[in-house]
């Protein structure tokens, strides 16, 4: 499921900042795939730090930690990034609220395909 998350975010933001590239500076098409790119791979750290703790001792606090660490790099990159004067606030927010769209949908879908295969 995470690939198929991957896939559509790139085939929804991809033309999304090419039809804005001509009408903002060039900061605003580079957010939206940037911001596009850090919700992706933040799905993935997420669903791979699910896959490490199950099943383990103290599995909470592990998560909990492994949570810490994704939030810090998340926001080390967001810092050098706005340092750098690359980000577009608006273009970043709708990169990362298109990765949460898609993959509240793609959880939806899922849920649904599964109760429709449980019921006889």
């Amino acid at each position: 499921m995470i690939n198929r998350i991957t896939r559509k975010t790139a085939f929804v933001l991809v033309p999304l900042a090419l039809a804005s590239a001509p009408f903002t500076e060039w900061r605003f098409p580079v957010s939206i795939l940037m911001g596009g790119a850090i919700g992706a791979v933040n799905i993935k750290g997420l669903a791979w730090s699910v896959d490490a703790v199950l099943g383990t001792d103290k599995a909470q606090a592990k998560m909990t930690v492994l949570g810490i660490f994704r939030f810090m790099i998340l926001s080390l990159v967001l810092v050098a990034l706005a340092g750098l004067n690359m980000l577009n606030i608006w273009g970043l927010f709708i990169g990362l609220t298109a990765v949460l769209v898609i993959t509240v949908r793609e959880g939806l879908l899922a849920s649904r395909k599964e109760d429709s295969n449980s019921q006889f």
